[in-house]
């Protein structure tokens, strides 16, 4: 069956993995699109899935347009994140939250969320949107003085 809204998507792929999955961006069911990174092996199930229920992928996005609004996957394999040989990623789950009614989908623990605010800062070039500054707030308010280091030795840990 091919999902017909965001939230039946969400659904969905939270069914088909056993692992978490942190959901990067908007959280659902407020997200206009899923922005997601997955374990190696969860990963795979997703593209499998993704693949075989009418999404095209173009770079690491799938996208279906035969929906009104379309659906949209930013999909990232958490192994790719960083630059050393043995990385898997997994720094990227520690503290890792749930989202409210999914089992498998989870959110940024407060120092990974610096983190991934940092990067979209470089990748923006100093821009930074309302959304992601908001997150970041949250994650010091969340995490206190020591998120820092925290963020500052996960981020290392990912060159």
């Amino acid at each position: 069956m091919q999902p017909g809204s965001l939230a039946e998507l969400a659904r969905d792929l939270d069914v088909l993995v056993q692992a978490p999955v942190l959901v990067i961006g908007t959280l659902p069911p407020d997200a206009a699109d899923l922005d997601l990174v997955a374990r190696s092996s969860e990963f795979q199930a997703l593209v499998t899935h993704l693949e075989g229920t009418g999404f095209r992928r173009w770079r690491r996005t799938w996208a279906r347009f035969d929906t009104d609004p379309p659906l949209a996957v930013r999909l990232s394999d958490a192994a790719h994140w960083g630059s050393g040989r043995d990385h898997d990623g997994e720094e990227l789950f520690r503290d890792a939250r749930p989202v409210d009614g999914y089992r498998h989908l989870v959110r940024p623990g407060p120092a990974v969320q610096l983190v991934l605010v940092a990067q979209s800062l470089l990748v923006r070039r100093g821009s930074l949107p309302t959304a992601k500054r908001r997150r970041a707030e949250a994650a010091v308010r969340d995490g206190g003085v020591e998120i820092w280091h925290e963020a500052t030795h996960i981020a290392a840990m990912l060159e």
